[in-house]
């Protein structure tokens, strides 16, 4: 049986330059326009596919910075509270001086342009040379893979979950030996907290040095902040970190994190702390345990890619739109299809497309509120049903578990990959 958890080797002779059929350029960009196409034709009907209110409070949480008001009293902008560090307020205060137009279309076109570079990124850590052939390819993913729920909701509330996720790719899965590896896992936990999952994951793999990096950047954005907007910095770190209903309830179906899941299970948005400890603990365990296999064994994308997935399952709150790992997971079971025709990679992707797919929660007609809901999580199914729905992103981490504990080969090392720690 073929090594089915490494990446394919350079060895001389063997075929990393990608091959694609002659009819496959020609379409990749029709792909991609009709993806985009049908994007713009919901937006057309449920003008609220355009609001892009998240990247609107980066915006106004950097407007607060600027103008010296405080970050964490009232909301900045309608009802909506600034829920990010005041590291993140500093990064976003460029934004503050943006038209609104301006800032919604640099939004879709960046976001756009980071999906393509997550894909991209996987393919060379994957051992791909860089090629036309390459580009073609990653364009026609990047259409189907805008349809994930988590990508696409990403972009309709102008996210920056794909920039964290390609700074935590490419900062990883670089070349082993940079005396700054770390710096990019640093800045991502800087400005939204979760990331910092993965400095547990640079010491598990043993690289220290990398993890003292990371953490330093870390500390330095917390220092940044009480230097540059003290009075916020103490609020936040002192108050404001703690009240994680800030966010939104618990309960709801968007929250696809296992303290969500229990949540629903009690019908309850304050949930038992034990049994979501229990869940979660189990999770992090089995799913960083994997990670660091993986790793040791010469595949860091997936790797980062398991830890990432096992971040969004643990953390208190995960919104739908923080499971865009679902991309780099998905074009590595691309590649295992491919390359070694595994029908249980093809499976496997199939079901993670399908349950991570932007379904529409309910039809509406055109010009009544919206948009509509959109994620298998939020359509209205059979009550008997629902504990597998209202849990969808929660059920693919469970069968990506599964998947990639099943493939036991010793694999490959991969050129250009970061390589097991001595």
């Amino acid at each position: 049986m073929s090594s089915l958890v490494a990446p394919p080797s350079a060895q001389p002779g063997d075929a990393r330059e990608l091959r694609l059929p002659r009819w496959l350029r020609p379409a990749a960009p029709l792909v991609l326009l009709a993806a985009l196409a049908a994007y713009a034709v919901t937006a057309a009907i449920w003008p609220g596919h355009l609001i892009m209110i998240d990247v609107q409070v980066y915006a106004a949480g950097g407007d607060f910075v600027l103008s010296g008001r405080p970050l964490y009293e009232k909301p900045v902008l309608h009802a909506l509270e600034f829920t990010y560090t005041p590291f993140a307020a500093l990064v976003f205060t460029p934004l503050a001086f943006l038209p609104l137009w301006l800032l919604k279309t640099l939004s879709l076109l960046a976001n756009l342009a980071l999906l393509f570079g997550a894909i991209w990124i996987a393919f060379r850590r994957l051992g791909y040379d860089a090629s036309r052939n390459l580009v073609f390819l990653g364009v026609l993913l990047t259409g189907p893979l805008f349809w994930l729920e988590a990508v696409r909701t990403t972009v309709w509330l102008g996210q920056i979950n794909l920039l964290l996720m390609v700074i935590l790719l490419w900062d990883l899965t670089n070349r082993a030996g940079s005396k700054w590896q770390g710096v990019g896992v640093g800045i991502a936990a800087g400005i939204k907290l979760t990331p910092a999952i993965f400095i547990v994951y640079l010491l598990l793999t043993g690289r220290f040095r990398a993890a003292g990096v990371a953490t330093a950047t870390f500390l330095g954005t917390i220092g940044l902040g009480f230097l540059l907007i003290p009075g916020d910095a103490l609020k936040y770190w002192t108050g404001t970190f703690f009240t994680s209903g800030r966010i939104g309830p618990t309960i709801w179906p968007s929250n696809q994190s296992a303290r969500g899941m229990i949540a629903r299970f009690f019908g309850t948005n304050e949930p038992p702390a034990l049994p979501w400890l229990l869940v979660a603990g189990v999770c992090g365990l089995v799913g960083l345990g994997l990670a660091v296999w993986v790793t040791k064994r010469g595949n860091e994308l997936l790797g980062v890619t398991m830890c990432g997935l096992t971040g969004a399952m643990v953390s208190p709150f995960s919104w739908c739109h923080h499971w865009v790992w679902f991309v780099p997971l998905s074009v590595y079971l691309c590649v295992l299809g491919l390359r070694y025709r595994d029908k249980l990679a093809w499976g496997t992707l199939a079901a993670v497309y399908l349950l991570g797919f932007s379904w529409f929660g309910k039809a509406l007609k055109p010009g009544e509120a919206g948009p509509p809901d959109t994620g298998l999580f939020l359509v209205e199914a059979p009550t008997w049903l629902e504990p597998l729905t209202r849990n969808a992103y929660l059920l693919i981490f469970v069968i990506a578990v599964a998947f990639v504990a099943t493939r036991r080969e010793v694999p490959e090392r991969v050129p250009g990959a970061v390589p097991a720690p001595n």
